[in-house]
């Protein structure tokens, strides 16, 4: 029995435009959140950018690196659990970054193909 995935039908167009231009739209708003307040949103926006990077190195459980809620989570922690706007920058920018490569990653990677049940038959 094969492990490596079969190649499924690409994405739609539609959902590749809307991926894209949600990245760039975070990438931009991370930059100038980096250029704006500077200090740790620099080093964690770079660190931002490698999480899925280096998740898509490894299996499991890394691959949760590759998936877009731990970026959201960082985000609404940053936004709700800080005192100041200095205080929430990093965490922030970091946030940013990485669910700006995860959208990358996913826009250029191909839809995977529906699984098949054991003992169904094929379609």
């Amino acid at each position: 029995m094969s492990t490596t995935p079969r190649p499924g039908p690409d994405r739609p167009l539609a959902a590749r435009v809307a991926l894209w231009s949600l990245a760039a739209l975070l990438g931009a708003f991370a930059a100038f959140e980096m250029i704006k307040h500077g200090g740790w949103t620099l080093p964690l926006g770079l660190l931002g950018v490698l999480l899925p990077v280096a998740a898509g190195r490894f299996r499991r459980p890394a691959a949760v690196l590759d998936h877009p809620l731990p970026p959201v989570l960082v985000l609404a922690a940053a936004t709700f659990l800080t005192g100041s706007q200095a205080q929430a920058a990093p965490p922030f920018t970091l946030g940013l970054t990485w669910l700006c490569c995860v959208l990358v990653r996913r826009a250029l990677r191909p839809r995977r193909a529906p699984r098949r049940r054991p003992g169904a038959s094929p379609a």
